[in-house]
């Protein structure tokens, strides 16, 4: 049997620790949608549809405009295992 496009994606994306989205545009966010199915930490963009799918609850929003508050987001998923959760 043929692996289906989400089949292969979820094949990679379950071997992530973390997503990153560092978009400046960005409609839904398919590849975000795909990251939450695989239940990784995520890092995003507050751009387009991105923060009513990933609210702060779920992973953390960042200012596209800085990328300080990127790398402060990334640094403190890494050294958080308890937040990564």
């Amino acid at each position: 049997m043929q692996q289906g496009r989400f089949d292969i994606v979820h094949t990679y994306t379950s071997k992530a620790g973390l997503l990153v989205m560092p978009s400046l545009n960005e409609g839904m966010g398919k590849a975000l949608v795909e990251g939450m199915y695989a239940k990784l930490p995520s890092v995003a963009t507050r751009v387009g549809g991105v923060p009513e799918l990933l609210g702060d609850d779920v992973g953390l929003l960042v200012d596209a405009s800085s990328p300080r508050e990127l790398g402060g987001a990334l640094i403190l998923l890494a050294g958080d295992a308890e937040r990564r959760q």
